[in-house]
């Protein structure tokens, strides 16, 4: 983790009260989204098929205000929503109550956040769940529903750690994060004998009215996501939910600015496993651009249509998403690791340990060649203390190591997204507070033109000059860090900017043609 600039210790942030009055009030919006939003499909006697996706302020509220807003903050606040989200909590509460048994080692990756991150594309490409409330209304207790069956059987914030799609996209972008949490002074930390960040605090407190008395014990709960503060290599994983703040004895955790970009090219270890995430995240923004190239559209759409006639053309849709949404994402994730690999431009110093593609007895080895299965020089631990286990000059090796540098740009893309949504759309949430339901608005601004539509907040002029610079910006972030990473790992800069320029060119032309 880049080191902390200046470290503070709010006593806002500490303060039990403050955390139990934002809980309340984002489990109150929440229980409040679902609500206005529930049975609300369609307006009797209106042939619009969608007549509520905007005027409906619970729809408009979470696919707009929040789920855009959230990613345009994220370099300011990182994973700050982690710590008061209403499900991520509601997680929590339940597990101090259920088994309490921990998560399955084996499963302790992020495949699981790119499968449901991917299942929210096929539901919004498939059935358009964002355009009608009720189906809005049913994904959100959805969740709250997976939240509470998680916490009957696991310990801590399993959902917010291994399951929950915007974690494992707040992971991947928190790396650009100004905000960070870390220990002021190691050598406290390791003379810590108490271990309250990872133990909590238990006492006793009494509690009377005249006669009356009894004792209650209180506890200041510690890390829900289990991580040791003192040992973390980035804040990836971090919820910043201040808990080991709070019950630190010797004020040592503080909160602080610090250099963003250089979490991109530190020596790190990274999880193999995040590549399905940043796959899933590019299929998705891939699919909202391309939607406004139908060029480029036709020709990713060549091979599905192709299968499709096949197995039956009403599969079309499904299996483009799946090509478009994950597939071919992946493939340009992974491309400039295969071509290092397969040239044989690893550096001198692997060749030195061991033949490139071969096993110990240096016969050629598939496994050796594609898989992180042998750890030499490597006794490092990932924040739940277990061995990272992949081979440095491998496919698995390469592509994890690189992974960073796709942040700047994936970011840049969503916040790009999220400008030209908030600008169009915030607006009728506005409009929307007076009628929740969003019928009335309907009526009066589509059907008896008694209001007139919301106007954009800034001119479409300014809009689209102001996403050129938001995407430019981050594509020169991600060859910054292509070029730093591959002279720090000394591998060819070529592969890995080739891709960022592609991806960077698929996004450019979608807002070229839905902007210009």
């Amino acid at each position: 983790m880049a080191s902390i600039k200046k470290g503070i210790s709010p006593g806002l942030l500490k303060s039990t009260s403050f955390w139990i009055m934002a809980r309340v009030f984002t489990a109150s919006v929440f229980v409040w989204m679902i609500s206005v939003s529930w049975g609300r499909w369609s307006i009797p006697g209106v042939g619009t098929s969608n007549p509520l996706m905007y005027t409906n302020a619970g729809n408009t509220l979470f696919w707009v205000v929040w789920l855009m807003g959230l990613v345009i903050l994220i370099p300011l606040t990182g994973r700050a929503w982690c710590g008061v989200c209403p499900v991520g909590y509601l997680n929590e509460l339940v597990s101090r109550w259920g088994l309490a048994r921990p998560f399955p080692r084996r499963l302790r990756n992020l495949y699981f956040m790119a499968l449901f991150l991917f299942i929210t594309v096929l539901l919004l490409g498939l059935w358009r769940i964002h355009h009608f409330p009720g189906a809005t209304a049913i994904y959100l207790t959805g969740w709250a529903v997976i939240a509470v069956f998680l916490g009957l059987i696991f310990k801590d914030r399993s959902l917010c750690s291994h399951i929950c799609p915007i974690g494992g996209m707040l992971g991947l972008y928190s790396r650009l994060s100004f905000l960070g949490l870390e220990v002021a002074d190691q050598d406290t930390c390791r003379d810590c004998d108490d271990r309250e960040c990872i133990q909590g605090v238990h006492w006793w407190g009494r509690i009377g009215l005249g006669r009356f008395q009894w004792a209650q014990r209180f506890r200041r709960h510690p890390c829900p996501a289990g991580l040791k503060v003192w040992e973390m290599k980035g804040a990836q994983r971090c919820l910043m939910c201040f808990n080991c703040m709070r019950v630190c004895p010797h004020d040592n955790i503080k909160l602080g600015f610090r250099t963003p970009l250089t979490a991109l090219w530190q020596k790190g270890h990274p999880r193999f496993s995040e590549t399905a995430v940043v796959a899933a995240l590019l299929g998705f923004l891939m699919l909202s651009f391309l939607r406004f190239w139908p060029g480029l559209q036709e020709i990713v759409a060549a091979g599905p249509s192709t299968l499709s006639g096949l197995v039956g053309t009403g599969t079309m849709k499904f299996i483009y998403l799946g090509w478009a949404g994950f597939i071919l994402p992946l493939l340009l994730v992974v491309s400039p690791a295969v071509l290092v690999r397969s040239m044989g431009m690893v550096s001198k110093a692997d060749k030195e340990i061991e033949p490139a593609g071969s096993d110990a007895s240096g016969r050629f080895s598939f496994r050796f060649w594609i898989e992180p299965s042998v750890v030499y020089n490597n006794s490092e631990q990932d924040d739940n203390g277990e061995k990272i286990l992949y081979r440095e000059s491998s496919i698995k090796g390469l592509t994890a190591s690189f992974l960073p540098i796709l942040a700047p740009i994936l970011l840049g893309g969503h916040i790009v997204l999220a400008l030209v949504k908030l600008n169009a759309k915030l607006p009728y949430f506005f409009l929307g507070l007076n009628d929740p339901a969003g019928i009335r608005t309907f009526m009066a601004v589509e059907e008896l033109g008694l209001i007139n539509r919301p106007e954009m907040i800034f001119p479409i002029s300014v809009a689209k000059w102001v996403s050129v610079l938001v995407l430019s910006w981050a594509i020169f972030l991600s060859l910054t860090a292509a070029r730093k990473l591959s002279g720090n790992e000394k591998l060819p800069f070529l592969p890995f900017a080739m891709q960022i320029i592609l991806i960077g060119a698929i996004f450019a032309g979608g807002l070229q043609k839905w902007l210009f």
